[in-house]
């Protein structure tokens, strides 16, 4: 009987078929509002359909949300291991800072090289990773020339149990809680956006994080 290659291996075994040329961020929106949707409860009950003509950075499974999703941002392999046939249609573009993923099984990804702090860097070929996918996606949209950024689906806490506002996930979350870990880079995130003139807005009802202003998405 042939032996059953386990699915990270496999996507490893296409080395061969990676470009290994770390992307730069091109400004594709300069001086813009820029709206980041993570993954928090609290997109289910938001009004959506009022950025469908935005630019928009979906993080992670917001890629789904629709066709509107300018860019699927994401940094875990895992995370990739669980959508890469259904990103084969996804007309977006695919931007990580995983460096095993670059042009993988016929998929276009973007790739930059990530660095472990919080802040926003200005070098267009990397990111800061700044905790989580969320925090890095700001760095992002400061890359495509964001002057404002407006953050979505920030909850940084489980709501009603819930700690997505889909189930797509196949594993179940542990006791550890990981938002004590992600909350701790917004100061930095927050003191580098000033420094750079970039204003960050939270449209994140009963959002965790205090260091930006709290908005709702109608008035922006």
């Amino acid at each position: 009987m042939a032996e059953t290659i386990p699915k990270t291996k496999r996507l490893l075994k296409t080395k061969k078929r990676w470009n290994l040329e770390q992307w730069t961020v091109p400004k594709i929106w300069p001086d813009s509002t820029v709206y980041i949707i993570g993954g928090g409860p609290s997109v289910s009950d938001t009004p959506l359909h009022l950025i469908h003509d935005k630019h928009v950075i979906g993080v992670n499974n917001a890629y789904k949300l629709g066709d509107w999703i300018d860019v699927c941002w994401f940094g875990d392999f895992r995370w990739f291991e669980w959508n890469h046939e259904d990103l084969i249609g996804y007309k977006g573009m695919l931007v990580t800072c995983q460096r095993r993923l670059r042009n993988i099984n016929g998929h276009d990804i973007k790739s930059l090289l990530k660095i472990h702090k919080s802040g926003i860097t200005q070098n267009p070929k990397m990111i800061c990773w700044n905790g989580s996918s969320g925090g890095s996606a700001i760095n992002l949209a400061y890359h495509f020339g964001a002057k404002r950024i407006v953050l979505i689906g920030f909850d940084m806490q489980s709501v009603n149990g819930k700690y997505n506002y889909h189930s797509d996930y196949p594993e179940k979350r542990t006791a550890i809680n990981p938002y004590l870990k992600f909350l701790s880079a917004f100061s930095g995130i927050k003191k580098a956006a000033d420094k750079l003139g970039v204003q960050i807005l939270n449209a994140t009802p009963n959002s965790k994080i205090e260091e930006f202003q709290m908005v709702n998405l109608e008035d922006v």
